[in-house]
């Protein structure tokens, strides 16, 4: 756990924090938010001690960090930063395995950890491990900087920025890729963004700050259902309840799908209480939907069915995905599949209704 107890930080005359008081607890994910100035990136660094501050206390496991030794104390948090830092003399490999190396692993030990940290970050080690910074894109070279930061395992992640140099659309494939990384690791982190979307979608808990000062703490749907204050809920938005739907599964909230082999006769005395059914393979893969008006005597499903009529979301997606995509459809829901596109589900406008409170603060 980490611990912020009345913690200040000055500059001269200027406040930088103000009595901050705060926790991290183990295996979650923090995220500091709030307008540029508002003392995240400082907080961030008081942790491995690039800052010292005027008073109060930073703890890890009820330690104060003052007590360690810097350089051993960084040799246990891992740390990402915007632009990444890649040494540029060095490979992918060896990139990864500077902290290893101080540490004293071996070779053999450093190539297989590097190896492991590709495959989990989702870049082919034979392809990748040779390379260097530079043959990397943006989004690659961030990736690299967090197997960096997991190599020594570290109990500890602090990340400022990781994803805002990236464009917009790989910024959410590494999003989601660190939320997958944490749901394996089960790292203490604390992460600092400007983003708000990008804060609902990674944290456990926000402390949201202003000013050197802590405004409020709490889950994402808390502070987005429950703003304390004129600031937190200007901070937040008119939208804050789309924002909300970020934070629940589709998987959580899907019902069953109407499904029909493609080989087979529709019969819609069976689904009588639906628009459409799914199409599928004889391995339960989504092929389509044939709706109903469209039903012609004696075709099969495979035939009247539409491909086009129906996108799809992942099990793992969000609610707002599901909603972003129902309204680029022409229906009022849209199908489930797993990692394998079969066929697990679908989520209609009534669940998605269901998951968002009638009243938002």
């Amino acid at each position: 756990m980490i611990e912020f107890e009345h913690v200040s930080k000055y500059y001269g005359s200027t406040v930088a924090l103000n009595d901050v008081s705060f926790t991290v607890p183990d295996g979650t994910v923090s995220v500091l938010i709030g307008p540029s100035g508002c003392g995240k990136s400082t907080s961030l660094k008081l942790v491995n001690r690039l800052l010292e501050p005027n008073d109060g206390y930073v703890r890890v496991d009820g330690t104060p960090v003052r007590e360690f030794a810097p350089q051993m104390l960084r040799r246990g948090i891992g740390y990402v930063i915007q632009s990444v830092g890649l040494l540029p003399h060095m490979t992918v490999e060896e990139n990864i395995g500077i902290v290893p190396k101080l540490l004293g692993h071996s070779k053999r030990e450093r190539t297989h950890r590097a190896s492991e940290l590709l495959e989990l970050i989702g870049l082919s080690p034979d392809e990748y491990r040779h390379k260097y910074p530079i043959q990397l894109s943006g989004g690659e070279a961030q990736r690299v900087g967090v197997a960096r930061a997991l190599a020594a395992d570290p109990p500890i992640l602090l990340m400022d920025e990781p994803f805002g140099a990236v464009d917009p659309l790989n910024r959410e494939t590494l999003q989601q890729e660190f939320i997958s990384i944490q749901r394996q690791l089960r790292k203490t982190v604390i992460f600092v963004t400007h983003d708000l979307d990008e804060a609902v979608r990674v944290a456990d808990r926000i402390v949201l700050m202003r000013d050197g000062n802590v405004v409020q703490t709490g889950a994402p749907e808390e502070i987005l259902g429950g703003p304390a204050n004129d600031f937190v809920r200007d901070f937040v938005g008119d939208d804050r309840a789309l924002k909300r739907l970020a934070r629940f599964s589709v998987g959580d909230y899907m019902i069953d799908a109407p499904s029909v082999d493609r080989e087979s006769r529709v019969d819609w005395s069976s689904f009588r209480d639906f628009e459409v059914v799914y199409v599928t393979d004889g391995r339960q893969h989504l092929l389509g939907a044939a709706r109903r008006n469209g039903d012609a005597a004696g075709a099969t499903a495979g035939e009247i069915m539409d491909d086009a009529l129906v996108g799809s979301v992942s099990h793992s997606s969000t609610l707002r995905d599901a909603l972003a995509e129902i309204l680029n459809t022409e229906l009022a829901e849209t199908p489930v599949v797993d990692g394998h596109g079969h066929l697990v589900g679908r989520i209609t406008m009534k669940e998605i209704y269901a998951a968002t409170p009638r009243r938002i603060v």
